[in-house]
C-alpha cells in the first residue's frame, strides 16, 4: 500500500498508488465482480481524499462506506462460497473478517491521529 519517505524538506510524503481494475481480478461471477469495482473505486476516493486534503468529512464519509459496503459484499460473496461449495471457504472468511476489522481500526485511528498518520500506517 502506501511507502513513506522523507522529502527535501524534512517533512514526510505518502506515495499512495491507486488500485486498477485488471481483467486478471476477475472472479466470473458479475455481481462479484461489480462489487468489487465498487471497492476498487471507494478505495481509490479514499487515497485522493487523503492525497489531496479533502477534508475529514470527506474521509470519514468515504471510510463508513467502505466498511458498510465491505460488510455486504463479503456477506454476498460467502453466501455464493457455500452455494459453490468452494474449498478454501473457512480461510476465505477469516481473511473478510481481517479485513473488515482493519478498516474499522483504521477509521479509528484516523479519528484519533489525522489522515496522513492513520493512512500511511495502512
Amino acid at each position: 500500500m502506501p511507502r513513506r519517505h522523507a522529502s527535501s524538506d524534512s517533512t514526510e510524503v505518502y506515495d499512495m498508488t491507486e488500485i486498477a481494475w485488471t481483467p486478471d481480478l476477475a472472479t466470473g461471477v458479475e455481481l462479484i465482480d461489480e462489487q468489487h469495482k465498487q471497492l476498487i473505486d471507494r478505495m481509490n476516493e479514499l487515497d485522493r481524499a487523503v492525497r489531496f486534503s479533502r477534508g475529514v468529512p470527506k474521509i470519514i464519509k468515504t471510510l463508513d462506506f467502505l466498511i458498510e459496503y465491505t460488510d455486504f459484499h463479503f456477506g454476498t460473496e460467502e453466501k455464493n462460497m457455500v452455494e459453490l461449495k468452494y474449498p478454501e471457504y473457512e480461510d476465505h472468511k477469516e481473511n473478510h473478517a481481517e479485513f473488515v476489522h482493519t478498516l474499522k481500526n483504521l477509521e479509528m485511528d484516523f479519528e484519533e491521529e489525522g489522515a496522513t498518520e492513520a493512512l500511511a500506517e495502512s
